[in-house]
């Protein structure tokens, strides 16, 4: 499960794990979203938010790409 709040929405969206990495939020979500959550070598994390609104289909809009710093 990723629990999940933002600014586009008052409210905080629970969403299980599809497969993997990939969160889709139910269509009672308040608009369309989707997370992928990626380690793809240790220290490193690549978080994609993609969503969509009113007539605007669900697309990748927000990504992280972060390294651990020691």
């Amino acid at each position: 499960m990723l629990v999940t709040s933002h600014s586009h929405a008052q409210v905080t969206t629970i969403i299980p794990e599809a497969e993997p990495g990939w969160f889709p939020a139910a269509d009672t979500s308040p608009f369309p979203m989707a997370i992928r959550i990626e380690v793809p070598e240790p220290g490193r994390l690549v978080y994609s938010w993609s969503y969509g609104w009113e007539d605007h289909p669900l697309e990748l809009r927000d990504q992280a790409d972060v390294r651990r710093v020691d």
